[in-house]
């Protein structure tokens, strides 16, 4: 906790973020959309708020959805047109039935799945990974509350 701030106390953090006009870049708090202007959390709704309304003005300005709609439609109808020219997915089809091959890995798939079951029952592996993914939860969850406590440090 930061120096001179008891239980209770409200810490004020400041998140500044980029105003980016045609001719100049400035750092500024957006107004705040929120019960408390002043949280963290409403400053961080206001910021996701301005990215919002910069992403959809660049994407009106330069019709950047449209444009990548239309790139992908290209591409797709491309991808058509060269699997009716050289008949790509007619030959695979022919492939997969002669080598059997989805039939092949699908059995395959099957065998794996069964005795990693199989594993799992006699070893218990899949409980012991989730009690030890609890540990280290806990863990990371202290170590970040303490990287938390040493960044409002540096700050107050």
């Amino acid at each position: 906790m930061p120096e001179g701030c008891k239980p209770g106390d409200t810490i004020n953090i400041v998140v500044p973020y980029a105003s980016i006009s045609d001719d100049n870049v400035e750092l500024s708090i957006p107004p705040v959309a929120s019960s408390d202007p002043n949280s963290v959390f409403g400053k961080l709704a206001a910021f996701g708020s301005f990215v919002n309304s910069k992403a959809k003005q660049l994407d009106e300005q330069y019709k950047i959805s449209e444009k990548a709609t239309a790139a992908s439609e290209a591409v797709k109808q491309k991808a058509i047109t060269i699997d009716e020219q050289y008949k790509i997915t007619e030959k695979a089809k022919e492939l997969d039935q002669k080598y059997k091959v989805s039939e092949t890995t699908g059995a395959i798939a099957t065998n794996i799945t069964t005795k990693a079951n199989e594993l799992n029952e006699k070893h218990q592996i899949i409980p012991k990974i989730q009690a030890a993914g609890g540990q280290v939860s806990e863990k990371s969850r202290n170590a970040g509350g303490q990287v938390f406590h040493h960044i409002l440090q540096l700050f107050y």
